[in-house]
């Protein structure tokens, strides 16, 4: 059986690694958390947002996706919705004049639950998930769809949390009110700017 599926794993592996590590509005926040140097709560977004997208590939690899296939339209309200939510994400952080304040219990760029709904909410992660089970035909065949998801379980926490780590690294150069605020224009921006691009898709690849 192992050796039957060691052909896979490497082009897996390659996949979850590219559409993981890609820029995306997971990524980007991911890396604003880890510019304020709170490993703690980017843990744990990158966890949660670890955990959403591979029980939504789990799902998708399970048949969820046959369902949606007769229910175009909603994929189309969710693609709109999602990217609108994006959006707003990217305007609190082109509006913010102070890091992002993750100890605040409202706050809805921090925290697990944060980063696992956001992938639910993230028409990159659908497009992802079921690119790849296209790629790979894992719909008829479970043992695949099982190793499909291991590596992708493994490879999406290491893709989105190099972010992360990427935003410990350059936390010290975020010292001073106008470096962050040029930061988090450019954060702000190119989430505005990806959300607007996913709104132009017609349906979520």
């Amino acid at each position: 059986m192992i050796s039957q599926l060691a052909p896979a794993i490497l082009p897996m592996a390659l996949f979850s690694l590219t559409t993981s590590i890609l820029p995306g509005p997971v990524n980007f926040i991911a890396l604003s958390l880890g510019s304020q140097n709170r490993k703690r709560q980017a843990f744990a977004f990158v966890s949660g947002a670890t955990i959403g997208f591979t029980i939504l590939l789990a799902l998708l690899g399970l048949g969820m996706d046959q369902i949606l296939t007769h229910y175009q339209s909603l994929l189309i309200v969710f693609n709109s919705l999602g990217s609108l939510f994006i959006a707003y994400l990217g305007y609190k952080i082109f509006t913010s004049q102070n890091p992002i304040n993750t100890n605040n219990s409202t706050n809805i760029m921090g925290g697990f639950f944060h980063g696992f709904v956001l992938q639910w909410l993230n028409p990159k992660a659908w497009g992802s998930c079921l690119a790849g089970h296209a790629a790979f035909q894992t719909s008829n065949a479970p043992q695949l769809l099982a190793l499909f998801i291991a590596i992708y379980l493994i490879v999406c926490f290491i893709g989105v949390g190099s972010w992360a780590i990427v935003g410990t690294q350059i936390s010290h150069y975020l010292s001073n009110k106008r470096s962050l605020r040029r930061f988090n224009h450019i954060m702000g921006s190119a989430l505005i700017l990806l959300a607007l691009f996913l709104m132009m898709q017609p349906h979520i690849q």
